[in-house]
Protein backbone atom coordinates (compact mmCIF):
# COMPACT_ATOMS: atom_id res chain seq x y z
CA UNK A 1 0.00 0.00 0.00
CA UNK A 2 1.28 3.42 -0.87
CA UNK A 3 2.50 5.43 2.06
CA UNK A 4 0.13 8.31 2.85
CA UNK A 5 1.69 11.71 3.51
CA UNK A 6 1.38 12.98 7.03
CA UNK A 7 0.20 16.55 6.57
CA UNK A 8 -1.39 17.22 9.93
CA UNK A 9 0.65 17.59 13.07
CA UNK A 10 -0.25 16.20 16.44
CA UNK A 11 -3.26 17.72 18.17
CA UNK A 12 -2.68 20.71 20.37
CA UNK A 13 0.45 21.91 18.60
CA UNK A 14 0.85 25.67 18.19
CA UNK A 15 0.85 25.22 14.39
CA UNK A 16 -1.82 22.53 14.28
CA UNK A 17 -5.35 22.83 13.00
CA UNK A 18 -8.09 20.24 13.01
CA UNK A 19 -7.90 18.05 9.90
CA UNK A 20 -8.16 20.16 6.79
CA UNK A 21 -11.67 20.38 5.39
CA UNK A 22 -11.35 19.44 1.72
CA UNK A 23 -15.11 19.28 1.24
CA UNK A 24 -15.09 22.82 -0.12
CA UNK A 25 -12.29 23.83 -2.46
CA UNK A 26 -11.90 27.41 -3.72
CA UNK A 27 -14.46 28.16 -6.42
CA UNK A 28 -15.41 31.03 -8.70
CA UNK A 29 -17.50 32.49 -5.88
CA UNK A 30 -14.38 32.96 -3.74
CA UNK A 31 -12.49 34.69 -6.53
CA UNK A 32 -15.44 37.00 -7.20
CA UNK A 33 -15.35 37.93 -3.52
CA UNK A 34 -11.62 38.63 -3.72
CA UNK A 35 -12.15 40.78 -6.80
CA UNK A 36 -15.00 42.66 -5.12
CA UNK A 37 -12.95 43.38 -2.00
CA UNK A 38 -10.03 44.56 -4.11
CA UNK A 39 -12.25 46.78 -6.26
CA UNK A 40 -13.74 48.41 -3.16
CA UNK A 41 -10.29 49.02 -1.68
CA UNK A 42 -9.06 50.58 -4.92
CA UNK A 43 -12.17 52.76 -5.14
CA UNK A 44 -11.71 54.07 -1.59
CA UNK A 45 -8.12 55.13 -2.24
CA UNK A 46 -8.87 56.43 -5.74
CA UNK A 47 -11.43 58.76 -4.17
CA UNK A 48 -8.67 60.22 -2.00
CA UNK A 49 -6.02 60.07 -4.72
CA UNK A 50 -4.91 63.68 -4.33
CA UNK A 51 -4.41 63.45 -0.58
CA UNK A 52 -1.11 62.58 1.08
CA UNK A 53 -0.37 61.98 4.76
CA UNK A 54 2.78 64.05 4.76
CA UNK A 55 5.12 62.18 7.04
CA UNK A 56 7.96 59.62 6.74
CA UNK A 57 7.03 58.16 3.34
CA UNK A 58 7.02 61.62 1.76
CA UNK A 59 9.06 63.83 4.05
CA UNK A 60 12.09 61.53 4.31
CA UNK A 61 11.81 58.39 2.17
CA UNK A 62 10.56 59.81 -1.14
CA UNK A 63 13.29 62.47 -1.58
CA UNK A 64 16.04 59.90 -0.99
CA UNK A 65 14.46 57.25 -3.21
CA UNK A 66 13.76 59.77 -5.97
CA UNK A 67 17.39 60.86 -5.82
CA UNK A 68 18.44 57.21 -6.04
CA UNK A 69 16.26 56.76 -9.13
CA UNK A 70 17.87 59.74 -10.82
CA UNK A 71 21.35 58.48 -9.90
CA UNK A 72 20.56 55.07 -11.43
CA UNK A 73 20.05 56.73 -14.84
CA UNK A 74 18.32 53.60 -16.17
CA UNK A 75 21.62 51.73 -15.87
CA UNK A 76 21.68 50.10 -12.44
CA UNK A 77 22.29 50.86 -8.79
CA UNK A 78 25.28 53.16 -8.20
CA UNK A 79 27.90 52.30 -5.61
CA UNK A 80 28.17 55.87 -4.34
CA UNK A 81 25.29 58.23 -3.67
CA UNK A 82 24.95 61.96 -3.20
CA UNK A 83 27.20 64.97 -3.38
CA UNK A 84 27.17 66.23 0.22
CA UNK A 85 30.61 65.71 1.76
CA UNK A 86 31.71 63.74 -1.32
CA UNK A 87 28.76 61.38 -1.06
CA UNK A 88 27.92 58.23 0.87
CA UNK A 89 28.30 54.48 0.19
CA UNK A 90 25.00 53.06 -1.12
CA UNK A 91 25.38 50.09 1.27
CA UNK A 92 24.53 52.43 4.15
CA UNK A 93 21.02 52.89 2.76
CA UNK A 94 20.03 49.29 2.06
CA UNK A 95 18.30 48.46 5.35
CA UNK A 96 17.01 51.98 5.95
CA UNK A 97 15.27 52.48 2.59
CA UNK A 98 14.55 48.83 1.65
CA UNK A 99 16.66 48.95 -1.49
CA UNK A 100 16.72 45.14 -1.78
CA UNK A 101 12.94 44.64 -1.97
CA UNK A 102 12.06 43.50 -5.53
CA UNK A 103 9.12 45.91 -5.81
CA UNK A 104 11.24 48.79 -4.53
CA UNK A 105 13.99 47.96 -7.05
CA UNK A 106 11.42 47.77 -9.86
CA UNK A 107 9.96 51.17 -8.89
CA UNK A 108 13.42 52.76 -8.73
CA UNK A 109 14.38 51.34 -12.12
CA UNK A 110 11.13 52.39 -13.82
CA UNK A 111 11.41 55.88 -12.32
CA UNK A 112 15.04 56.14 -13.41
CA UNK A 113 14.08 55.26 -17.00
CA UNK A 114 10.92 57.37 -17.26
CA UNK A 115 12.60 60.39 -15.64
CA UNK A 116 9.32 61.92 -14.39
CA UNK A 117 9.12 65.37 -12.87
CA UNK A 118 9.03 65.48 -9.08
CA UNK A 119 5.25 66.05 -8.88
CA UNK A 120 4.57 63.06 -11.17
CA UNK A 121 7.09 60.94 -9.26
CA UNK A 122 5.17 61.63 -6.03
CA UNK A 123 2.10 59.86 -7.42
CA UNK A 124 4.19 57.07 -8.91
CA UNK A 125 5.60 56.60 -5.43
CA UNK A 126 2.08 56.53 -4.00
CA UNK A 127 1.18 53.75 -6.44
CA UNK A 128 4.33 51.93 -5.37
CA UNK A 129 3.54 52.24 -1.65
CA UNK A 130 0.00 50.92 -2.06
CA UNK A 131 1.26 48.17 -4.37
CA UNK A 132 3.62 47.05 -1.63
CA UNK A 133 0.71 46.84 0.78
CA UNK A 134 -1.50 45.02 -1.73
CA UNK A 135 1.17 42.37 -2.31
CA UNK A 136 1.52 42.01 1.47
CA UNK A 137 -2.26 41.50 1.76
CA UNK A 138 -2.11 38.92 -1.03
CA UNK A 139 0.57 37.13 0.99
CA UNK A 140 -1.81 37.13 3.95
CA UNK A 141 -4.43 35.45 1.75
CA UNK A 142 -1.98 32.74 0.69
CA UNK A 143 -0.97 32.23 4.31
CA UNK A 144 -4.66 31.99 5.24
CA UNK A 145 -5.14 29.23 2.68
CA UNK A 146 -2.40 27.31 4.49
CA UNK A 147 -3.60 28.02 8.03
CA UNK A 148 -7.38 27.76 7.78
CA UNK A 149 -9.79 24.97 6.90
CA UNK A 150 -12.37 27.03 5.02
CA UNK A 151 -11.35 29.05 1.92
CA UNK A 152 -13.62 31.95 2.91
CA UNK A 153 -11.52 32.46 6.05
CA UNK A 154 -8.57 33.35 3.83
CA UNK A 155 -10.79 35.71 1.80
CA UNK A 156 -11.81 37.37 5.06
CA UNK A 157 -8.16 37.74 6.13
CA UNK A 158 -7.37 39.42 2.81
CA UNK A 159 -10.21 41.91 3.33
CA UNK A 160 -9.37 42.51 7.00
CA UNK A 161 -5.76 43.25 6.08
CA UNK A 162 -6.66 45.65 3.26
CA UNK A 163 -8.98 47.71 5.46
CA UNK A 164 -6.98 47.59 8.71
CA UNK A 165 -5.41 50.74 10.11
CA UNK A 166 -2.10 49.20 9.08
CA UNK A 167 -2.85 50.39 5.54
CA UNK A 168 -3.13 54.00 6.72
CA UNK A 169 0.05 53.55 8.74
CA UNK A 170 1.73 52.47 5.49
CA UNK A 171 0.29 55.48 3.64
CA UNK A 172 2.34 57.83 5.78
CA UNK A 173 5.23 55.54 6.74
CA UNK A 174 5.83 52.77 4.22
CA UNK A 175 8.32 50.99 6.44
CA UNK A 176 5.30 49.53 8.25
CA UNK A 177 4.83 47.27 5.22
CA UNK A 178 8.46 46.69 4.36
CA UNK A 179 9.05 45.42 7.91
CA UNK A 180 6.29 42.82 7.40
CA UNK A 181 6.52 42.19 3.66
CA UNK A 182 7.83 38.61 3.73
CA UNK A 183 6.21 37.62 7.04
CA UNK A 184 3.09 35.83 5.64
CA UNK A 185 5.24 33.65 3.41
CA UNK A 186 7.61 32.84 6.28
CA UNK A 187 4.69 31.80 8.50
CA UNK A 188 3.19 29.68 5.69
CA UNK A 189 6.52 27.89 5.13
CA UNK A 190 7.04 27.24 8.84
CA UNK A 191 3.52 25.86 9.28
CA UNK A 192 3.99 23.59 6.26
CA UNK A 193 7.28 22.37 7.70
CA UNK A 194 5.62 21.65 11.03
CA UNK A 195 2.67 19.80 9.58
CA UNK A 196 4.72 17.80 7.08
CA UNK A 197 7.88 17.39 9.12
CA UNK A 198 7.80 13.61 8.74
CA UNK A 199 7.89 13.88 4.95
CA UNK A 200 11.17 13.79 3.05
CA UNK A 201 10.45 17.08 1.26
CA UNK A 202 9.70 19.05 4.45
CA UNK A 203 13.20 20.50 4.68
CA UNK A 204 12.46 22.70 1.65
CA UNK A 205 9.89 24.62 3.68
CA UNK A 206 12.33 25.39 6.48
CA UNK A 207 15.09 26.34 4.05
CA UNK A 208 12.65 28.64 2.24
CA UNK A 209 11.54 30.23 5.53
CA UNK A 210 15.15 30.98 6.46
CA UNK A 211 15.84 32.46 3.00
CA UNK A 212 12.77 34.71 3.23
CA UNK A 213 13.73 35.69 6.77
CA UNK A 214 17.16 36.71 5.52
CA UNK A 215 15.58 38.80 2.76
CA UNK A 216 13.35 40.45 5.37
CA UNK A 217 16.35 41.22 7.59
CA UNK A 218 18.18 42.83 4.68
CA UNK A 219 15.09 44.71 3.47
CA UNK A 220 14.56 46.66 6.67
CA UNK A 221 16.33 47.15 9.99
CA UNK A 222 17.27 43.53 10.91
CA UNK A 223 16.31 43.96 14.56
CA UNK A 224 12.63 43.58 13.65
CA UNK A 225 13.18 40.21 12.00
CA UNK A 226 15.44 39.09 14.86
CA UNK A 227 12.80 40.03 17.44
CA UNK A 228 9.92 38.26 15.66
CA UNK A 229 11.99 35.17 14.86
CA UNK A 230 13.39 34.95 18.37
CA UNK A 231 9.99 35.33 20.03
CA UNK A 232 8.37 32.79 17.68
CA UNK A 233 11.21 30.31 18.25
CA UNK A 234 10.91 30.62 22.03
CA UNK A 235 7.15 30.07 21.96
CA UNK A 236 7.46 27.14 19.54
CA UNK A 237 10.14 25.51 21.68
CA UNK A 238 8.04 25.99 24.81
CA UNK A 239 4.73 24.78 23.36
CA UNK A 240 5.84 22.14 20.84
CA UNK A 241 9.27 21.02 21.93
CA UNK A 242 8.80 17.43 20.77
CA UNK A 243 7.74 18.52 17.27
CA UNK A 244 10.66 20.93 17.03
CA UNK A 245 13.21 18.29 18.02
CA UNK A 246 11.63 15.72 15.71
CA UNK A 247 11.76 18.06 12.73
CA UNK A 248 15.39 18.96 13.35
CA UNK A 249 16.38 15.34 13.95
CA UNK A 250 14.82 14.19 10.69
CA UNK A 251 16.12 17.00 8.49
CA UNK A 252 19.27 18.50 9.98
CA UNK A 253 21.47 17.05 7.21
CA UNK A 254 19.33 18.78 4.56
CA UNK A 255 19.34 22.19 6.21
CA UNK A 256 22.75 23.24 4.89
CA UNK A 257 21.16 25.83 2.52
CA UNK A 258 19.60 27.53 5.56
CA UNK A 259 22.94 27.47 7.38
CA UNK A 260 24.66 28.99 4.33
CA UNK A 261 22.04 31.73 4.02
CA UNK A 262 22.36 32.58 7.71
CA UNK A 263 26.15 32.76 7.42
CA UNK A 264 26.00 35.03 4.36
CA UNK A 265 23.39 37.25 6.03
CA UNK A 266 25.50 37.55 9.17
CA UNK A 267 28.53 38.46 7.04
CA UNK A 268 26.54 41.10 5.15
CA UNK A 269 25.17 42.65 8.34
CA UNK A 270 28.62 42.65 9.93
CA UNK A 271 29.96 44.44 6.86
CA UNK A 272 27.13 46.95 7.10
CA UNK A 273 27.91 47.48 10.77
CA UNK A 274 31.53 48.11 9.87
CA UNK A 275 30.52 50.63 7.20
CA UNK A 276 28.17 52.45 9.55
CA UNK A 277 30.75 52.55 12.29
CA UNK A 278 33.72 53.73 10.28
CA UNK A 279 32.27 55.96 7.60
CA UNK A 280 32.36 59.62 8.58
CA UNK A 281 31.42 62.46 6.25
CA UNK A 282 34.56 64.58 5.72
CA UNK A 283 36.51 64.70 8.96
CA UNK A 284 33.72 66.08 11.13
CA UNK A 285 33.62 63.21 13.57
CA UNK A 286 35.30 59.97 14.53
CA UNK A 287 33.10 57.03 15.29
CA UNK A 288 34.13 53.67 16.70
CA UNK A 289 32.89 50.47 15.08
CA UNK A 290 30.13 49.97 17.62
CA UNK A 291 30.38 52.35 20.52
CA UNK A 292 29.71 55.41 18.42
CA UNK A 293 26.33 54.00 17.38
CA UNK A 294 25.23 52.90 20.84
CA UNK A 295 22.16 54.59 22.28
CA UNK A 296 21.41 55.72 25.81
CA UNK A 297 18.06 54.51 27.18
CA UNK A 298 17.63 57.79 29.06
CA UNK A 299 17.54 59.64 25.72
CA UNK A 300 14.52 57.68 24.41
CA UNK A 301 11.24 59.58 24.56
CA UNK A 302 7.58 58.63 24.23
CA UNK A 303 7.54 58.70 20.42
CA UNK A 304 9.78 55.63 20.26
CA UNK A 305 7.27 53.47 22.13
CA UNK A 306 3.66 52.39 22.09
CA UNK A 307 1.44 54.18 24.61
CA UNK A 308 -1.62 52.64 26.33
CA UNK A 309 -3.86 55.50 25.21
CA UNK A 310 -3.48 54.23 21.64
CA UNK A 311 -5.62 51.21 22.50
CA UNK A 312 -8.65 53.51 22.51
CA UNK A 313 -8.30 53.55 18.73
CA UNK A 314 -8.78 49.78 18.64
CA UNK A 315 -12.39 50.13 19.78
CA UNK A 316 -13.54 53.66 18.93
CA UNK A 317 -13.45 55.61 15.64
CA UNK A 318 -10.08 57.17 14.94
CA UNK A 319 -11.73 60.58 15.08
CA UNK A 320 -10.83 60.58 18.78
CA UNK A 321 -7.39 61.76 17.63
CA UNK A 322 -8.77 65.14 16.48
CA UNK A 323 -8.35 66.81 19.90
CA UNK A 324 -5.23 64.74 20.66
CA UNK A 325 -3.01 67.74 21.47
CA UNK A 326 -5.37 69.05 24.14
CA UNK A 327 -5.99 65.54 25.51
CA UNK A 328 -2.24 64.96 25.79
CA UNK A 329 -1.75 68.30 27.53
CA UNK A 330 -4.52 67.56 30.03
CA UNK A 331 -3.24 64.08 30.85
CA UNK A 332 0.35 65.30 31.13
CA UNK A 333 -0.73 68.02 33.54
CA UNK A 334 -2.64 65.50 35.66
CA UNK A 335 0.35 63.13 35.72
CA UNK A 336 2.54 66.03 36.81
CA UNK A 337 0.19 66.73 39.69
CA UNK A 338 0.48 63.16 40.97
CA UNK A 339 4.28 63.16 40.73
CA UNK A 340 4.97 61.86 37.21
CA UNK A 341 6.16 64.99 35.39
CA UNK A 342 7.46 65.30 31.85
CA UNK A 343 5.46 62.38 30.41
CA UNK A 344 3.29 62.56 27.28
CA UNK A 345 1.57 59.15 27.14
CA UNK A 346 0.26 59.53 23.58
CA UNK A 347 1.67 58.20 20.34
CA UNK A 348 2.48 60.47 17.45
CA UNK A 349 -0.89 61.33 15.91
CA UNK A 350 -0.62 59.46 12.55
CA UNK A 351 0.82 56.39 14.28
CA UNK A 352 -2.42 55.86 16.19
CA UNK A 353 -3.84 54.33 13.02
CA UNK A 354 -1.77 51.20 13.65
CA UNK A 355 -4.04 50.14 16.54
CA UNK A 356 -7.18 49.99 14.43
CA UNK A 357 -7.93 46.46 13.18
CA UNK A 358 -11.72 46.85 13.22
CA UNK A 359 -14.38 45.72 15.67
CA UNK A 360 -15.17 42.69 13.50
CA UNK A 361 -11.55 41.53 13.71
CA UNK A 362 -11.54 41.97 17.49
CA UNK A 363 -14.76 39.98 17.86
CA UNK A 364 -13.42 37.18 15.66
CA UNK A 365 -10.05 37.10 17.45
CA UNK A 366 -11.98 36.77 20.71
CA UNK A 367 -13.97 33.88 19.22
CA UNK A 368 -10.69 32.14 18.43
CA UNK A 369 -9.27 32.69 21.91
CA UNK A 370 -12.47 31.32 23.47
CA UNK A 371 -12.90 28.24 21.28
CA UNK A 372 -12.47 24.95 23.15
CA UNK A 373 -9.97 23.24 20.82
CA UNK A 374 -6.26 23.73 20.11
CA UNK A 375 -5.26 25.22 23.45
CA UNK A 376 -1.59 25.51 22.50
CA UNK A 377 -2.44 27.11 19.16
CA UNK A 378 -4.47 29.76 20.97
CA UNK A 379 -1.80 30.22 23.62
CA UNK A 380 0.96 30.56 21.03
CA UNK A 381 -0.71 33.26 18.92
CA UNK A 382 -2.15 35.02 21.96
CA UNK A 383 1.23 35.24 23.69
CA UNK A 384 2.94 36.35 20.49
CA UNK A 385 0.50 39.27 20.14
CA UNK A 386 0.67 40.17 23.83
CA UNK A 387 4.46 40.04 24.11
CA UNK A 388 4.85 42.06 20.92
CA UNK A 389 2.69 44.79 22.44
CA UNK A 390 4.46 44.66 25.80
CA UNK A 391 7.85 44.91 24.08
CA UNK A 392 6.62 48.05 22.32
CA UNK A 393 4.90 49.52 25.41
CA UNK A 394 7.04 52.04 27.26
CA UNK A 395 5.42 51.40 30.64
CA UNK A 396 6.22 47.66 30.56
CA UNK A 397 9.96 48.47 30.67
CA UNK A 398 10.67 45.35 28.62
CA UNK A 399 12.74 47.49 26.29
CA UNK A 400 15.36 47.69 29.04
CA UNK A 401 15.78 43.91 28.76
CA UNK A 402 15.75 43.90 24.95
CA UNK A 403 18.24 46.77 24.91
CA UNK A 404 20.89 44.51 26.43
CA UNK A 405 20.56 41.82 23.78
CA UNK A 406 23.43 41.75 21.23
CA UNK A 407 23.27 44.73 18.84
CA UNK A 408 19.95 45.97 20.26
CA UNK A 409 21.76 48.84 21.98
CA UNK A 410 21.65 50.62 18.62
CA UNK A 411 17.91 50.04 18.11
CA UNK A 412 15.31 52.66 19.05
CA UNK A 413 12.08 51.91 17.12
CA UNK A 414 10.35 49.84 19.79
CA UNK A 415 6.93 51.18 18.80
CA UNK A 416 7.12 49.31 15.49
CA UNK A 417 7.54 45.96 17.25
CA UNK A 418 3.77 46.07 17.76
CA UNK A 419 3.38 45.59 14.00
CA UNK A 420 3.90 41.88 14.64
CA UNK A 421 1.20 41.97 17.29
CA UNK A 422 -1.22 43.56 14.81
CA UNK A 423 -0.52 40.82 12.27
CA UNK A 424 -1.04 38.21 15.00
CA UNK A 425 -4.44 39.74 15.88
CA UNK A 426 -5.45 39.65 12.21
CA UNK A 427 -4.37 36.01 11.97
CA UNK A 428 -6.32 35.15 15.12
CA UNK A 429 -9.39 36.86 13.69
CA UNK A 430 -9.03 34.63 10.63
CA UNK A 431 -8.95 31.62 12.92
CA UNK A 432 -12.09 33.00 14.55
CA UNK A 433 -13.83 33.26 11.20
CA UNK A 434 -12.70 29.71 10.44
CA UNK A 435 -14.19 28.54 13.73
CA UNK A 436 -17.56 30.10 12.94
CA UNK A 437 -17.58 28.68 9.40
CA UNK A 438 -16.72 25.13 10.46
CA UNK A 439 -18.52 24.79 13.81
CA UNK A 440 -22.01 23.62 14.63
CA UNK A 441 -24.82 26.09 15.18
CA UNK A 442 -24.85 25.79 18.98
CA UNK A 443 -21.11 26.35 19.38
CA UNK A 444 -21.18 29.18 16.86
CA UNK A 445 -23.92 30.99 18.75
CA UNK A 446 -22.26 30.49 22.12
CA UNK A 447 -18.81 31.68 21.01
CA UNK A 448 -20.23 34.55 18.98
CA UNK A 449 -22.43 35.74 21.83
CA UNK A 450 -19.64 35.62 24.40
CA UNK A 451 -17.22 37.41 22.06
CA UNK A 452 -19.75 40.18 21.35
CA UNK A 453 -20.38 40.73 25.06
CA UNK A 454 -16.66 40.87 25.88
CA UNK A 455 -15.95 43.24 22.99
CA UNK A 456 -18.85 45.47 24.06
CA UNK A 457 -17.38 45.65 27.58
CA UNK A 458 -13.95 46.59 26.23
CA UNK A 459 -15.50 49.21 23.93
CA UNK A 460 -17.38 50.70 26.88
CA UNK A 461 -14.13 50.80 28.85
CA UNK A 462 -12.45 52.64 25.96
CA UNK A 463 -15.34 55.14 25.86
CA UNK A 464 -15.08 55.71 29.62
CA UNK A 465 -11.31 56.24 29.32
CA UNK A 466 -11.84 58.74 26.52
CA UNK A 467 -14.51 60.54 28.53
CA UNK A 468 -12.12 60.77 31.48
CA UNK A 469 -9.44 62.25 29.22
CA UNK A 470 -11.94 64.89 28.06
CA UNK A 471 -12.58 65.87 31.69
CA UNK A 472 -8.84 66.39 32.15
CA UNK A 473 -8.74 68.58 29.06
CA UNK A 474 -11.27 70.91 30.67
CA UNK A 475 -9.40 71.14 33.95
Amino acid sequence: MARQPNTIASSGSPCASPPLDRSRQPCAHDFFLLAGVLALWIAVHAAAWGRLIYHDAWLYNFPVQYAFAKAMACAGMPEWFGTIDSGTPVSLYTTSFTLTNPLRLAWLFVTSCLKPAADTAVYLHKIHVFSLYLIFAAGMYVMGRVLYRHPLSAVYLFAATLFAGLCMETAHSDQATTILFWLPWIVACMVKFHRERRERHAHWYLNAAVLLGALQALDETPHFTAFAAGLAALLYAALARAALLEGLRLHWKRLWPAALVLALTAFHLQYLMHELGHYGSSLRYAMSAHGGLRLDTSSMNETGFAQPTGLIGSFLPLGFMAPLDSLAAGLSAWLGEIGVPGVIPFDYRPDNTIYFVGIIAIVLATVFLMRPEDARLRLGWGLFALLSFLAALQQSRLYLLIFHLPFFDIFRSYFLLFLFGIVAILIMSGYGMDTLLTSGTALRRRLGGHALVLTAILTADAAIALGWLFTLRKM
